[in-house]
């Protein structure tokens, strides 16, 4: 699977980013003593966060190189492309299903936990241990690009899929972390119900590779496109 899809993921993701991690974003505390170090700590914050997505790469790059070897990788895109538009087509909460797995909830309370500890210090290492622990909170779309980065042939193409998925959601978090409270909570969360929609697109995508359908070479400037509309 081509890596454009992989920040493309990312960028319409970052919708529903807004929505949910918005107000951790907001809460961090940026404020240096200079404006160049003030949006170093936000950078250090979101890449970190890519980071994390990254490593977290490497189960589905496991079982993606596995696929590759049997030879299931077009059933796998088909599964994949099915499994998307079943989720955006019932509106599924993916967000709330992964935390009723068994232990999950204990997980989120620890990682929550842990934020708390991060918020309360100052520094660098502050932004950098946030940015990793934010990569392991329950996300439906970091979940639905883990997904999407088993098409990947090997373990480091599988982690570069997910830490280009990271950089795929920072423009706009940046973009929420330098405007404050000018993106309202309302705002936010219309944001955030258009998770279902951006879905439904990639699960046509991933269904029409599956099923050897030739695609238009300028899909990905469509899909921006689309994108800029749907958030103007």
């Amino acid at each position: 699977m081509e890596y454009w899809t992989a920040f493309t993921l990312g960028l319409f993701g970052s919708l529903h980013c807004v929505g949910m991690c918005g107000p951790i974003a907001l809460a961090l505390p940026y404020q240096d003593n200079s404006k160049l170090g003030t949006i170093s700590n936000m950078l250090l914050y979101n890449g970190a966060r890519s980071i994390s997505y990254g490593m977290i790469g490497i189960v589905p790059g496991v079982l993606g190189l596995g696929v590759f070897i049997s030879g299931y990788q077009t059933s796998l895109s088909i599964m994949l492309g099915l499994m998307f538009l079943f989720v955006a087509l019932f509106s599924i909460n993916l967000d709330r299903e992964i935390l009723r797995l068994p232990g999950y909830q204990q997980f989120n309370q620890w990682l929550r936990s842990q934020f708390q500890r991060q918020l309360n210090k100052r520094g660098k290492m502050t932004f950098l241990s946030i940015g990793i622990l934010n990569g392991f909170l329950p996300c439906g779309m970091v979940y639905l690009a883990l997904a999407a980065s088993v098409t990947q042939t090997s373990v480091i193409g599988a982690m570069v899929y997910m830490f280009l998925f990271g950089l795929g959601t920072l423009p706009l978090m940046l973009l929420v972390s330098l405007s404050g409270n000018l993106i309202s909570i309302r705002l936010r969360k219309q944001l955030y119900r258009l998770t279902p929609m951006l879905t439904f697109v990639f699960g046509v995508f991933f269904l029409l590779r599956g099923l050897q359908v030739e695609l238009p070479e300028n899909i990905n400037f469509w899909l921006v496109e689309g994108a800029q509309r749907m958030c103007r």
